[in-house]
């Protein structure tokens, strides 16, 4: 094999791995990049997750009346926070002379990105991702000596913004505005609570 044969041989060698070498470094930064901007999202929708059962707790405060005010901060990344207020939640009692029931208008505090949401409503976190859906935290519901306590939480927004879509995070502050008892609570068959909301 002359000096120019071998010459062009280990050019070809080069190149080949080289070439080799550069797609291989292609395939790795394709499919890492996407792995990484996956898994990416996935913890965003997880700390939005965390951050709803946060402001879920701060409600929770100030209902038990431990606070009169709560705040908790939303990093929506791309994601929109909004305010429903059509969401709707009835509770029906089963009484000697029928059931009573009542329906509230709660409202809801939902965040949105792509195909994911996950809202705050009574007390609830629920997340929903493609049609299916699950329970993050349940409403608080308390049973105990053959009587039940639900608690009803109704979101009412301070002004006419009802949603938003900024790149940075956002502060929401929750304030107790009133409260009142639904239904009247009895001992032994005796009314010891008038419900005392709605008020007339």
């Amino acid at each position: 094999m002359t000096a120019n044969e071998r010459a062009v041989s280990d050019m070809v060698g080069f190149v080949l791995s080289f070439s080799l070498i550069l797609l291989a470094v292609s395939a790795v930064y394709t499919g890492g990049f996407a792995a990484i901007t996956e898994q990416q999202q996935e913890e965003q929708i997880h700390n939005t997750e965390r951050a709803m059962s946060v402001l879920a707790e701060n409600f929770h405060d100030i209902e038990r009346g431990n606070a009169p005010t709560r705040a908790g901060e939303f990093r929506l990344s791309g994601g929109t926070l909004s305010l429903d207020r059509t969401a709707r939640f009835t509770v029906s009692v089963g009484l000697d002379n029928g059931t009573f029931a009542e329906t509230v208008r709660t409202g809801s505090l939902s965040y949105t990105k792509d195909e994911t949401e996950i809202s705050y409503e009574n007390g609830a976190v629920l997340r929903t991702n493609d049609g299916y859906g699950f329970v993050s935290r349940p409403p608080t519901v308390t049973c105990r000596d053959g009587e039940a306590i639900i608690s009803l939480v109704e979101i009412d927004p301070r002004g006419n913004v009802t949603s938003t879509s900024v790149d940075g995070s956002v502060l929401v502050t929750v304030a107790k505005q009133d409260s009142g008892i639904y239904y009247p609570r009895r001992e032994n068959g005796t009314v010891v609570n008038e419900p005392t909301w709605p008020k007339t």
